[in-house]
């Protein structure tokens, strides 16, 4: 990425923050339900993956008590996010003048 000439004088400087492995609270404990599926013949359970349905109230509550959010979207949303995402970077990009290189 090109980075456009700056003249002397001008200087960004942005704050860095990190925290401590100390200072960041402990995880909270995420409740298990069990699914097994069976692959080539193999029991696999999988104690989280109920957490994969992100429209599933019992999945948004949890990530609610836990301080995140889940927005389940149909196929159509998502393209429409992808494609207003797509155009409001693409102009970022060239109002920066990045180029590849």
């Amino acid at each position: 990425m090109k980075l456009p000439k700056r003249t002397l004088g001008t200087l960004l400087a942005a704050p860095i923050f990190c925290l401590a492995a100390d200072d960041l609270p402990p995880i909270p404990p995420t409740p298990k339900n069990p699914v097994t599926n069976e692959y080539q013949g193999i029991q696999v359970v999988d104690d989280y993956r109920w957490l994969e349905a992100s429209a599933d109230p019992a999945v948004r509550q949890e990530f609610a008590n836990t301080g995140g959010r889940s927005r389940g979207s149909t196929p159509e949303e998502l393209r429409a996010f992808v494609a207003s995402e797509r155009a409001k970077w693409a102009a970022a990009v060239k109002t920066a003048g990045i180029q590849p290189e």
